[in-house]
């Protein structure tokens, strides 16, 4: 059966970024394995290189220059060099525990292959369950905080304490850690050396250079340690992702639409407000995509998104100002009612005042049987209303007796009259004193 083929994926600069982050399962983090620290930066540039997406490993064909700025080779290291240093991360083996106890060997590398100016390389095919799909149980971290280390146990210390940072405590056993970190029986036999020579050193270069930090209390039984307790702090100062809650958007983003890290993580910012704006956008460019339509997938994206937050947040503003506007006119209006109620009030009173001395007897005495009658049944509804509120009544409603006789307008009426120019005129009529409006 040929074998088939698989086309190698050109790497430019701005896919090994040091913002990129790395998945690994919790298995890989906790397998045993001795590599030194160009070794494991190789291994950490090609975990940064799978998109989550991938079905498969591919074949990362990297620029030499690039490759050694961001595993931290010096430029002047010549092929020959490299390739030693490739040649024994082909040759080291990582073992896993299984579930079941079982323990899995395997390599790193499935090849390594030099070009002029270029390097192709591929993981073991039997990393694929540890690097690959990974939906649950595994630790996320940034790359550029783990090529910081200058320790090749600073490296593995990392990974191990951000593996369980969330929990921020991890119990391992002397024993334990050592198979983990794969010491040597002849290397560090006494605990204080390696406490020296590894937890310390890993300790103050983590405090200082990552995201983290910690701090561990041991467990002796008598005088000696069989274990340790590693209490892990989140460094928020330098916290990655302030966004992480959306993990695989994240990867989405960076995997599909082609954006870098810092734009990935200023559309996660906005993601919360503008939810359903920005999902109806990725599905707009992903069709676009698929139409072969667009050529730059990174700059089209963060185009279409930015152009939109933009328009939203004008059309946000525009809203913002008119509704101040509408409030702004809203309180004009309520003053001015207030005012002309004011007025109103006061012509009202000034007619009552002026023209119920000009009442007959009959007449006076129809309006006081009237608001008897009016304030009797209103203190009947309403018995522990004090001798105060009746009065108050008592005035209110011969007051409207009076303007209702003399046809004085309601407000509404006179209002009109008011804002239209109108005058009120008193005019005799069936021997009544009336108020027109002209």
């Amino acid at each position: 059966m040929p074998v088939k083929k698989i086309k190698a994926t050109i790497v430019k600069m701005n896919r090994i970024h040091k913002e990129v982050t790395i998945y690994k399962s919790n298995e890989l983090v906790t397998a045993s394995y001795d590599l030194s620290l160009q070794e494991q930066r190789i291994v950490l540039v090609m975990a940064s290189l799978i998109r989550q997406d991938d079905e498969e490993f591919k074949l990362y064909k990297i620029k030499i220059t690039d490759f050694l700025e961001v595993v931290g080779l010096k430029s002047q290291t010549k092929y020959k060099d490299l390739q030693e240093i490739t040649r024994n991360l082909w040759k080291k083996e990582l073992i896993i525990r299984k579930k079941d106890g079982r323990p899995l060997q395997m390599g790193w590398l499935a090849s390594a292959e030099y070009y002029p100016g270029y390097i192709e390389l591929e993981f073991s095919v039997k990393l694929k369950p540890f690097l690959l799909h990974l939906k649950e149980k595994y630790t996320a971290y940034q790359l550029g905080f783990a090529l910081s280390l200058k320790g090749k146990y600073s490296i593995r210390f990392y990974e191990l304490m951000k593996e369980c940072a969330y929990k921020k405590e991890k119990y391992y056993g002397y024993d334990e850690l050592r198979e983990i970190l794969t010491i040597p029986e002849n290397k560090y036999k006494q605990y204080g050396h390696f406490k020296a020579k590894i937890i310390n050193s890993s300790q103050t270069e983590l405090k200082k250079k990552t995201d983290i930090s910690f701090t561990f209390k041991e467990a002796k039984k008598g005088r000696k340690v069989i274990g340790l307790q590693f209490f892990i702090k989140q460094i928020e100062s330098k916290t990655e992702l302030p966004a992480m809650t959306n993990i695989p958007l994240y990867r989405e983003l960076q995997d599909y639409y082609c954006l870098t890290p810092k734009q990935a993580k200023e559309t996660l910012k906005i993601w919360d407000e503008n939810f359903e704006k920005i999902e109806e956008n990725l599905k707009y460019i992903k069709k676009q995509i698929k139409k072969g339509v667009v050529k730059n997938i990174g700059a089209y994206t963060m185009k279409i998104i930015t152009e939109n937050i933009q328009e939203q947040s004008s059309m946000f503003h525009e809203k913002e100002k008119q509704k101040k506007q509408e409030k702004k006119q809203y309180e004009a209006e309520k003053n001015i009612n207030k005012e002309l109620m004011n007025q109103y009030e006061k012509e009202g009173e000034k007619a009552f005042q002026k023209h119920q001395i000009h009442l007959s007897s009959d007449q006076l005495e129809e309006i006081n049987n009237d608001v008897d009658k009016a304030v009797k049944k209103k203190m009947a509804k309403q018995p522990g209303k004090k001798k105060f509120g009746a009065q108050l009544f008592t005035h209110q409603e011969f007051k409207k007796k009076i303007l209702k006789l003399i046809e004085f307008p309601d407000f509404e009426t006179w209002q009109k009259s008011f804002i239209h120019g109108g005058f009120f005129k008193k005019v005799p009529a069936d021997n009544k004193t009336r108020i027109i409006i002209k």
